[in-house]
């Protein structure tokens, strides 16, 4: 039952929009009060579209970045000196390798310490990452760069659906909103070719640059987006009562403590994704045919230089 101002004089210590709930007599609990704001499916209207928008830029500038390098290709072997067909598919390719190994550790990850620190700091190495590319000194350099690129870019694509979630209790308004996502997902790799085939013209660093500038505003938007999963900002209250010298406070809500970010068992954290590969039906038949969609996708995109260069030869490109 709720603790009573009587019996715990500590419990209005608590946050606006928390409240302290006594389980025994040794364990007393965060918990969110009934409606209250500090819940993010109770957030205003303008702030829930802040972080919807937010969201959707990032996932954007993912997208963008991951089909950026196919009309730039024929200048970047040029320059580094690469006549293999099958090598020159690589900035590409090896980007795709990071959508495998950014997923099974951003998605678990921020459902550990939260979607914000996951979502900010992947891509403050995902902005690195983009400048780096655009002054790489060779070849491996910029192999390496995109695979830290992809790595990085991974965690919109898999963390922003638990955003989300987090944010639209109701399921008309959350599809609603993936709705979007799903959108900005598929149109940012159609936006990276049309980027770069222009952009190359000056030069193929520029379609570096040109995403360094739209990465970098999408960063400026992701300094000030709230923590939105509800456990970890429970946490965040245990903490700041903790700091307070509230020591009878055990930890969050039971309710939500299930949801993770409460036990940090990072072998059981990293290994729910690869279970889920192996063993849930609805999990493997999804990833095949993701897998099929997006090798199809991205293999016309290598091909665009192909058809489309030796109908309309485009202008030297000038000096970087």
């Amino acid at each position: 039952m709720e603790e009573s101002p009587g019996s715990m004089p500590q419990a209005n210590e608590a946050g606006h929009g928390y409240k302290l709930v006594r389980m025994s007599e040794s364990e007393v609990f965060v918990a969110f009060e009934e409606g209250s704001e500090a819940h993010p499916n109770n957030w205003g209207f303008p702030k829930k579209m802040f972080v919807v928008i937010t969201a959707l830029f990032n996932v954007l500038n993912s997208g963008i970045s991951s089909s950026l390098p196919s009309n730039a290709v024929p200048y970047i072997s040029k320059d580094f000196d690469i006549h293999n067909s099958q090598e020159k598919s690589l900035p590409t390719s090896i980007f795709l390798i990071g959508f495998i190994i950014g997923p099974v550790i951003w998605s678990p990850l921020s459902e550990t310490i939260g979607r914000r620190p996951v979502l900010l700091w992947t891509f403050t190495v995902f902005f690195l990452g983009t400048l780096a590319c655009a002054l790489a000194p060779n070849w491996g350099a910029l192999l390496f760069f995109r695979l830290i690129c992809g790595t990085m870019g991974a965690a919109p694509q898999t963390v922003i659906g638990g955003v989300y979630a987090d944010l639209f209790f109701d399921l008309r308004s959350r599809g609603r909103a993936m709705a979007f996502y799903m959108s900005a997902a598929s149109f940012g790799p159609i936006l990276g070719p049309i980027i770069s085939g222009f952009a190359s013209l000056h030069g193929w660093r520029w379609t570096f640059w040109v995403s360094l500038i739209l990465a970098g505003t999408c960063w400026i938007t992701l300094l000030f987006i709230p923590e939105t999963f509800a456990p970890v900002i429970l946490n965040n209250e245990t903490k700041r009562l903790r700091r307070l010298k509230l020591r009878t406070v055990s930890g969050i809500s039971p309710s939500y403590s299930h949801q993770g970010a409460v036990k940090h068992d990072w072998l059981a954290i990293f290994s729910r994704p690869l279970a889920m590969l192996v063993t849930e039906p609805i999990v493997i038949f999804s990833s095949l045919y993701v897998s099929l969609a997006y090798g199809l996708n991205f293999f016309f995109f290598q091909a665009f230089p192909i058809i489309f260069e030796g109908l309309t030869p485009p202008p030297p490109p000038s000096s970087p």
